[in-house]
C-alpha cells in the first residue's frame, strides 16, 4: 500500500535551497539574476505512475508540476534524493505543443508532432533498471548532416511507434524516406553463425544486444534502422499525484553587491610603492653580499 503524500516528510528546506543555489550560482550572478531568485520557486512532493515519490520545483507564477516539464535535477540518485526543476510547457507560434529536443537548421529547435517529445507533467525516473523496449520507426522528421574527416554522414530524427522522438538514426547519403533500408545479408549470416558457435555459452549484455540486433534488424545490420530502443518508454514517468510543500525560500532574495572598483593609484602612491620595492631589493642584496664574503673566508680565498 502506498503511503499518503501528506504523511511523507519532505527533505530539509535548507538542503534543497543549498543545492539550488549551487546549481544556479552562475545564473544568480548573471545579467538577469531575479529570474532565478529562490523565493520565486515553489516546492512540491510528487508521485509518479511507477510509484516513486520525489520532489519538484516550479516557478511561483505557474501551475502545479503536472503543467510543467522536468528540465534538470538537484541531488544524486536514487530518485527520492533528487529535486526536479520543472519549467512551463513550451509554446511555439503562439500555440501549445511539443518542441522537439533535436536541432533543425542552424541549431534552431523545430516543432514536432504532438507527443513526440517529453510531454508536460513527466520526469525521468532513475529508480528503475528497466529494459528499453524496441519500437518501430513510423515517421522520419528531419535529416541532419554530420561531417567527419571531410565525409558527409547523414542521420535522421525520427518518431517511434510509441510516439517518442529518437535520434540520431544513421542512414546512407543517397537514402530517403520510402526507400528500403540497406540490409547487409552477409553480415547477418555471419552474426548468426557467431551467436550459434563462438558465443553460444555467453550471456552478457553485449551478446544479448547482438541477438536483438539480428532479431530486429537493428542499427548494426540495417541502415537506417527500422526499429530502435526507446529510452523514454523505459524511464519517462507521468506525475499522478502531488502536494504543495511551500516556497523554496521564505525570504526575498537580493543579488550580492558587487565590490566597488578600486580607484587607480595616484602618482605619489606609485612612487612610494617603487621606493619600498627598491629598499627590499637593496636589503636582500646586502644580505647576499655578506653571505658571499663569509663563504669566501671559510673557503680560504
Amino acid at each position: 500500500m502506498q503511503a499518503d503524500l501528506e504523511a511523507i516528510r519532505p527533505k530539509p528546506q535548507e538542503l534543497v535551497l543549498a543545492q539550488y543555489m549551487e546549481h544556479e550560482k552562475h545564473n544568480l550572478s548573471g545579467p538577469n539574476p531575479y529570474w532565478y531568485a529562490p523565493n520565486f520557486w515553489k516546492r512540491w512532493l510528487v508521485r509518479l505512475d511507477c510509484g516513486c515519490v520525489t520532489e519538484a520545483l516550479t516557478p511561483h507564477d505557474h501551475g502545479p508540476p503536472t503543467e510543467c516539464k522536468d528540465s534538470e535535477t538537484l541531488g544524486d540518485p536514487p530518485i527520492y534524493k533528487q529535486t526536479h526543476i520543472m519549467h512551463p510547457y513550451q509554446f511555439q507560434d503562439g500555440r501549445p505543443g511539443s518542441v522537439c529536443m533535436f536541432g533543425g537548421r542552424n541549431g534552431t529547435p523545430f516543432r514536432g508532432p504532438g507527443g513526440c517529445c517529453r510531454p508536460k507533467g513527466t520526469m525521468w525516473c532513475s529508480a528503475h533498471d528497466d529494459k528499453m523496449p524496441w519500437r518501430e520507426v513510423v515517421q522520419w522528421i528531419y535529416r541532419n548532416q554530420h561531417y567527419y574527416e571531410g565525409k558527409s554522414s547523414p542521420y535522421w530524427d525520427v518518431i517511434l511507434s510509441c510516439g517518442h522522438c529518437y535520434g540520431p538514426n544513421t542512414a546512407d547519403p543517397e537514402w530517403s524516406p520510402g526507400m528500403p533500408p540497406a540490409l547487409d545479408i552477409e553480415w547477418i549470416k555471419k552474426l548468426k553463425r557467431r551467436l550459434s558457435t563462438e558465443w553460444k555459452d555467453r550471456d552478457d549484455d553485449g551478446i544479448r544486444d547482438l541477438r536483438e540486433q539480428v532479431e530486429h534488424n537493428g542499427f548494426m545490420v540495417c541502415r537506417p534502422a527500422m526499429e530502435e530502443e526507446c529510452p523514454k518508454c523505459a524511464y519517462l514517468r507521468q506525475i499522478v499525484e502531488y502536494r504543495l510543500i511551500g516556497p523554496l525560500s521564505d525570504k526575498p532574495w537580493k543579488p550580492p553587491a558587487k565590490p566597488e572598483p578600486k580607484p587607480p593609484p595616484t602618482a605619489e602612491e606609485i612612487k612610494d610603492r617603487k621606493l619600498r620595492r627598491l629598499r627590499r631589493v637593496e636589503s636582500e642584496l646586502a644580505r647576499l653580499q655578506k653571505e658571499a664574503d663569509r663563504l669566501r673566508r671559510e673557503a680560504g680565498e
